[in-house]
């Protein structure tokens, strides 16, 4: 389809008759979840094809085999007795990377840098009021003239802050007692050895409660490294994976669709990166996050306390706040001089700057200045319905658009979320969230008395094996297929000179396919999911 902005559609009459269709097609519905702007139905167009059905279901073939090898290995002679137990679940799959190194303290640290979920961490540039931790404390990691406030001030101390995990009191399943616990965990940047380290973990959120340290009795420190790993994995994966990539970004696919008409230029460059996208979401919301689904079966909260994570996260969102470089300078791991190893900054922005130019490119060629962008009705009008409190209600989302640069900027913003963000929140969570390394539940409290964990306590903490392997189950599913390649506009640009620059978009990510693998080769422990071969377009898995 040849792009064509509205004034200069040789057929306007047809155009506003096909959005007057789209409008009555794409409506919101803000009762699935209350507050957020679901599709009310999804049409036709926006199925999964037959082609990819197949190919998905073809990349889960030996998943079932699976399964059954591992519930043959439980029932017959190898049931869940001991961590190294869990590896029997691994029948017809190779066994994550990170399994081989979990227990140890220096992975534990590392995965907050090369893990699934590395938007977790922040640099502390203050000491906050609260602070559970001590000098003591930090001194036993730094050294013996270390201080809390001036590691602080030299900008070596990192902290998870699990808050938005806070409001869960758990729930019960199959007879068994769960939650997620909302831990609070202090990083130090060791940079004679260049990797982080574990200060201490504070597993409950209560006044006074103990802080697990290192140093502590080794079944202790591994059970509040086991309380910190589910967080995490809870955070990831209905929080910074669903709530940052799928719920921020599905408005915008539904708001294209009403407002900007398929040959509308913007429409037209998104369109790839929205492919399949909303069927997707759809199939989360009826078969995720539904009554009696894998979020109510996998996590320790109740559904609804489940669903107040990405509630919480959701609300902390902001279109203009969340471009790769503002968010890594909000919290504070944009500069390589105080943290030197971070993949999601030194993978992700060369990514970032390539698909900005190509956007701004891109543009160049249809809005011959300012003026045109801030004169285009549709894109004015998707503008305001992305804002609006009965539209979009896109945090952040300015109104009117009156640049090109602004422009660019969002969708660049758009494309990095849906393309290489999603693709490094979704892929890896398939060498990390696995077990024994990351639970969705603890079937237990970890004990605040030092030395009250032994063997069948920490067993005890840790899902049972029919929850192990469904968590096992529904992670190869959401991590087996790759639709496409990121920046694969081949079927949708019909326009030569957008072509060409599509291509020029192509061959800088085949020269950052070859540094980001040079850096990862560099690196303590792999974290490939950044390189533009492993991201796909659009959020369709």
């Amino acid at each position: 389809m040849l792009p064509y902005l509205p004034d200069a559609d040789p057929d306007r009459a047809a155009r506003a008759r096909a959005l007057e269709h789209c409008r009555r097609e794409y409506r919101f519905n803000y009762d699935y979840i209350p507050g957020y702007p679901f599709l009310e139905r999804v049409p036709k167009q926006e199925w999964f094809s037959l082609a990819y059905w197949a190919a998905r279901l073809g990349s889960l073939a030996a998943l079932p085999l699976n399964q059954l090898a591992a519930g043959v290995r439980q029932v017959l002679w190898r049931p869940l007795r001991t961590l190294k137990d869990f590896a029997n679940l691994f029948v017809f799959y190779r066994l994550p990377a990170p399994l081989s190194t979990w227990l140890e303290d220096e992975a534990f640290a590392e995965q907050r840098l090369t893990g699934c979920n590395p938007q977790a961490i922040r640099r502390l540039t203050t000491l906050e009021p609260d602070l559970p931790f001590t000098d003591a404390q930090v001194a036993a990691v730094a050294g013996t003239a270390a201080t809390l406030a001036a590691e602080a001030a030299a900008g070596r101390l990192y902290l998870a802050d699990f808050t938005a995990l806070a409001h869960v009191q758990g729930s019960q399943w199959r007879g068994r007692r769960r939650t997620i616990p909302s831990p609070r965990a202090l990083f130090w940047w060791d940079a004679a050895a260049a990797r982080l380290k574990t200060v201490g973990i504070v597993v409950r959120r209560t006044p006074g409660a103990r802080v697990f340290l290192p140093s502590d009795p080794p079944l202790d420190w591994l059970a509040a490294k086991l309380a910190y790993q589910c967080a995490d994995a809870c955070h990831q994966e209905i929080g910074t994976h669903f709530a940052w990539t799928h719920m921020v970004m599905a408005p915008v696919a539904v708001v294209t669709r009403r407002q900007l008409a398929p040959q509308h230029p913007v429409h037209l460059l998104l369109a790839a990166h929205f492919r399949f996208y909303l069927f997707d979401n759809e199939l989360g919301r009826v078969a995720f996050i539904n009554p009696g689904g894998p979020v109510e079966r996998m996590l320790g909260g109740t559904l609804q306390e489940s669903l107040g994570i990405p509630l919480n996260l959701y609300k902390a969102w902001n279109i203009r706040a969340f471009t790769l470089p503002a968010e890594l300078a909000a919290r504070g791991c944009d500069d390589p001089a105080r943290l030197p190893r971070y993949p999601l900054r030194d993978d992700g922005l060369p990514i970032w700057q390539a698909i900005a130019a190509f956007v701004a490119d891109y543009l160049a060629l249809y809005y011959a200045d300012d003026a045109a962008v801030a004169a285009d009705p549709e894109l004015a009008a998707w503008a305001r319905e992305l804002a609006a409190d009965d539209g979009g209600r896109i945090a952040g989302m300015p109104t009117p658009i009156a640049s090109r640069a602004l422009l660019a900027e969002l969708l660049t913003t758009v494309i990095w979320i849906c393309g290489p963000l999603h693709s490094l929140l979704n892929f890896a969570q398939w060498d990390h969230i696995n077990l024994p390394n990351m639970s969705y539940a603890l079937y237990g409290e970890v004990p605040e008395a030092v030395g009250a964990m032994d063997d069948k306590t920490l067993m005890a903490l840790l899902p049972p094996f029919r929850e192990a392997a469904y968590q096992l189950w529904w992670c190869k599913i959401l991590t087996s297929y790759r639709h496409d390649r990121l920046g694969d506009y081949a079927a949708g640009f019909a326009d030569p000179r957008a072509a060409a620059v599509g291509r020029d978009f192509q061959q800088r990510l085949a020269a950052i396919e070859r540094d980001t693998a040079q850096r990862d080769a560099a690196r303590p422990v792999s974290c490939p999911y950044l390189k533009p071969s492993f991201c796909i377009n659009s959020i369709n898995t």
